[in-house]
């Protein structure tokens, strides 16, 4: 099969580009708060500048990482932009996760600087905030202890560890202002800017590096669809859609932090007032067009597109958002962490049904892409991330779909490797089925995604228990002897669904400890036998997903 592929001019550093915009529309609104508060394009260079110059200050050094724990607002925006020009990168890990894979995350960063909001701080060292923090997943290590120097956003807190620097006094630019060049406004494309988590087991984290170069280059790949210019208002919390909003001369307005569409969709579609453009993923589209059509939310008027990715974006979907809102246009985004984006399609080219499967949209400019033996896409392009962490230097990424190439169109056929996607999260069970299947009474697990009507997933692990049938014996607290796959997987005639079993209760409560937060599973099942195919009897996922949709339908 030969590649596909298109070319571009390379994208400019995307610090450059965000003050060239500065620069051009010093008086517009550049940055807006859900607090009201709006940083114009002239404050926001002023800002960033200001905070490079504080770091640097404070004994900041080129190719320093700052680990940043901070919701996205202004001041977090700045932080990070500052970061960049300070010449260091920002390592985005979120404290939510758990203790174990925070701690693991860390020590694989290495990091030399962190920024977390004062009341994080604060209920890691306080004893009445400390059981509230833990309730919400909130924990963070020493870092004094570590060496690690520490930013706060948010006023200062009893807790807040000794010397801490308040991330707004640094915009505001408390103290001298050299005229010392910033290293990272240099032109220096291979300068690593942004290190991103995925998802994995917990003691062996996984994280993508993007350098300045490849972040300038997405900006202009995606621009190339996403029709922004400095007349725009973007809303939304995410980078990827806020920064070429910056870069463009746009108006970039975040909502209230930590808020998510489908939680309260009305309140999100108000939110959006004379918003140009958004991003939702299927299921927070899902639930804004319920509440528009139920009218619990007025058609938001100003809205021209919405961008829709993190999970497969399915016709149905693409159907109802044409009834709802005629006069937006949906544009269904694929990319991954490593790469993003690698093809847009149009809403209306999703309402055409292909025979052979998924059509993703078209290779963007710059994109290459080729197919191995068995169908899976190996993509490339000056977007590429630079590689993992701690690994060798990426040339192209194996996505894991299963792809037709159909001259530049890209038309996914299936999952070479099992992979869930919710949300915004890509869960890979491989990842997690051995440390689960070691919990005693565990004789395999299975994680699974059962789709939706939108096209997210709600993740399920289906467990066997070890030794025997359990219409024999019900294994209450009996731990198995062998808990690896080579104890070959039970064959029930006709497996069931074990209502109430305790084996349930005790592998959710183990989980928090062996998976990151973002990849618990949604509910823990216990069946009498896991479906298998195949000379060497492996689970066969298809046939159980179709199994637990029907006994869920058959015990509901």
């Amino acid at each position: 099969m030969p590649d596909a592929q298109t070319t571009s001019e390379p994208g400019q550093d995307l610090l450059d580009r965000i003050l060239k915009a500065a620069a051009t529309h010093p008086n517009r609104p550049a940055l807006s708060g859900h607090r009201g508060r709006t940083l114009r394009y002239r404050e926001l260079a002023v800002s960033i500048v200001a905070t490079a110059k504080g770091l640097r200050r404070n004994g900041f050094s080129s190719g320093d990482r700052l680990l940043f724990s901070v919701r996205p607002d202004p001041e977090g925006i700045v932080l990070a932009l500052g970061v960049v020009a300070a010449g260091g990168s920002v390592v985005f890990v979120d404290p939510g996760v758990g203790s174990e894979t925070f701690v693991a995350r860390v020590a694989l960063a290495k990091p030399r600087w962190a920024a977390a909001e004062s009341v994080v701080y604060a209920g890691a060292s306080l004893r009445p905030l400390k059981a509230l923090t833990r309730r919400a997943g909130l924990v963070l290590p020493d870092y004094t202890a570590s060496g690690i120097r520490t930013l706060r956003a948010g006023p200062w807190l009893p807790g807040v560890p000794a010397g801490t620097i308040s991330i707004s006094a640094l915009a505001k630019g408390r103290g001298p202002i050299d005229a010392v060049p910033l290293p990272g406004l240099r032109d220096d494309p291979d300068a690593e800017a942004t290190v991103v988590f995925t998802s994995g087991a917990t003691g062996s984290p996984r994280a993508v590096v993007h350098t300045r170069g490849s972040l300038g280059a997405a900006l202009s790949v995606l621009a190339y669809r996403y029709e922004i210019d400095q007349h725009a208002q973007v809303y939304t919390d995410q980078f990827m859609l806020g920064l070429p909003a910056l870069a463009a001369g746009a108006h970039w307005q975040l909502p209230p932090l930590g808020f998510a569409p489908r939680t309260d969709p009305a309140r999100f579609a108000k939110g959006m007032g004379q918003a140009t453009h958004t991003f939702l993923t299927p299921a927070d589209l899902a639930a804004v067009l319920t509440a528009v059509s139920e009218h619990l939310a007025a058609v938001p008027t100003a809205l021209q597109q919405i961008l829709v990715g993190g999970a497969p974006v399915l016709p149905p979907l693409v159907n109802r958002a044409a009834a709802v809102l005629p006069r937006v246009r949906v544009l269904a985004v694929y990319g991954m962490t490593e790469i993003v984006p690698i093809a847009i399609a149009d809403g209306a080219d999703k309402l055409v049904a292909d025979p052979d499967g998924d059509l993703v949209g078209r290779l963007l400019p710059g994109v290459t892409a080729r197919l191995t033996a068995d169908d899976e896409l190996i993509v490339s392009g000056p977007h590429l991330a630079k590689g993992y962490l701690g690994e060798p230097p990426l040339q192209e990424h194996a996505t894991g779909d299963r792809a037709l190439l159909r001259g530049d169109a890209v038309i996914l056929l299936g999952r070479r490797k099992d992979r869930i996607i919710r949300g915004r999260t890509s869960i890979y069970p491989a990842s997690y089925e051995s440390a689960i299947e070691a919990i005693p009474g565990v004789g395999h697990a299975v994680m699974v995604g059962v789709p939706d009507e939108t096209g997210d997933e709600r993740v399920v692990l289906a467990l066997q228990p070890a030794g025997q049938h359990v219409e024999e014996h019900p294994l209450a607290g009996v731990p198995k002897e062998s808990n690896t796959r080579d104890e070959p997987l039970l064959a029930a005639p006709a497996p069931a669904l074990l209502l109430d079993h305790p084996l349930a209760a005790a592998v959710t409560a183990a989980l928090p400890e062996l998976i990151d937060a973002a990849s618990l599973p949604d509910q823990v099942v216990v069946i009498s036998a896991i479906p298998t195919s195949g000379r060497a009897r492996l689970p066969d996922r298809t046939m159980l997903r179709r199994l637990l949709v029907e006994l869920a339908e058959t015990t509901g």
